[in-house]
């Protein structure tokens, strides 16, 4: 017995690191994306370009109707008791159901926000216009994140799309600059969401070559009404949780200059960086915990939920307090005028 806990914390402690590495990584690279973004955009334009994502963003995540969360624990739970025949029907029924239900949500979107700009499109109309366009690509990133994240394939659940995208979207840009053209927010709104299909597209082809031993030749069982009432109260706390995420962007993008979207952006982004130590902890954390509780091991699962938020909790506060110190100098890595988010960055942090 206690060579098997020694393995699991081992266990623990590598996908653990991985994770962390990732999650390094890839802060490191977005954040140095949203610096270029900003340097060779301007303020405006890079204002618009943050502004209209965020619509997507906002818009993706409820979007799924509560299948990405759901996806999360039956993965986790039908792995650990080899159900294999319920686990194919998910993983096919999932992203049937999250397909057709963004699709809808960006036709209806887009058809309203294209009737009330009749006749009035300029460069942030279709930034936002092709934000809307592509919820469904951000639905289907968010699916195959917690996908890999229930199979415990942390570096293909994150790595393409923390990462991957990120790398894609500062080469295209870095290339458009370089040949003298301007950057505009709706261009680079069409990259990132080109982007993010692409990573789509290679998390799914990953995921097909690693699952076909195990499911070639399984039938399918669908639960989809069992499923579905496990996944739609989960949309009301994803709804809320895009909002408390998403809402001060479309806010400040509602009525602020976008030179002034620009400006509180990088001053939260700057503030997000205190908090990939969590985000890390808790990828790890959600699919042990759905599988400990689908073998029926509490007692394995009260030992894990305590080791585990001491890491949460003292790193996040370090990382923080450096972040304080630096403010100023990290926003001046933005530009000219960009120092004037420092009051949000200081709260928001």
């Amino acid at each position: 017995l206690e060579f098997r806990r020694v393995l699991f914390r081992s266990a623990v402690l590598r996908a653990a690191g991985l994770v962390f590495s990732i999650r390094v990584v890839a802060s490191m690279i977005n954040y140095t994306l949203i610096i270029a973004l900003a340097r060779w955009m301007g303020a405006a334009e890079f204002g618009i370009y943050a502004y209209a994502l965020s619509w997507c963003l906002l818009l993706a995540v409820p979007s799924g109707l509560g299948i990405h969360n759901m996806c999360l624990r039956y993965i986790a739970q039908y792995k650990a008791t080899a159900d294999f025949a319920r686990l194919r029907g998910l993983l096919i029924r999932s992203v049937e159901i999250v397909a057709v239900s963004a699709a809808a949500v960006a036709a209806i979107g887009l058809t309203v926000f294209l009737l009330s700009h009749a006749g009035n499109l300029d460069r942030r109309a279709m930034a936002v216009a092709f934000a809307i366009a592509g919820v469904p690509v951000m639905a289907l990133s968010v699916l195959a994140s917690q996908v890999g994240r229930g199979f415990g394939w942390m570096a293909t659940a994150f790595a393409p799309p923390q990462i991957g995208q990120a790398v894609i979207a500062l080469s295209v840009a870095a290339v458009v600059v370089s040949r003298g053209r301007p950057l505009t927010a709706p261009f680079m709104v069409a990259v990132a969401l080109t982007a993010f299909a692409v990573v789509v597209c290679l998390q799914a082809a990953i995921y097909r070559k690693r699952l076909r031993a195990t499911l070639s030749g399984v039938s399918r069982i669908f639960e989809t009404h069992a499923w579905v009432r496990v996944a739609l109260p989960l949309v009301l706390f994803e709804g809320f949780a895009g909002i408390i995420a998403h809402s001060d962007m479309i806010m400040v993008g509602l009525f602020l200059h976008p030179r002034d979207i620009g400006h509180y952006q990088a001053a939260v982004r700057t503030a997000m960086l205190a908090t990939f130590i969590p985000q890390a902890m808790m990828s790890l954390a959600g699919p042990k915990i759905a599988g400990m509780h689908g073998r029926g091991t509490p007692a394995q699962l009260q030992t894990f939920l305590s080791s585990v938020v001491p890491w949460i909790v003292l790193p996040t506060l370090v990382l923080s307090i450096a972040l304080v110190l630096l403010a100023a100098p990290l926003l001046g890595l933005f530009g000219t005028g960009f120092d004037s988010g420092l009051p949000s960055l200081l709260l928001l942090v």
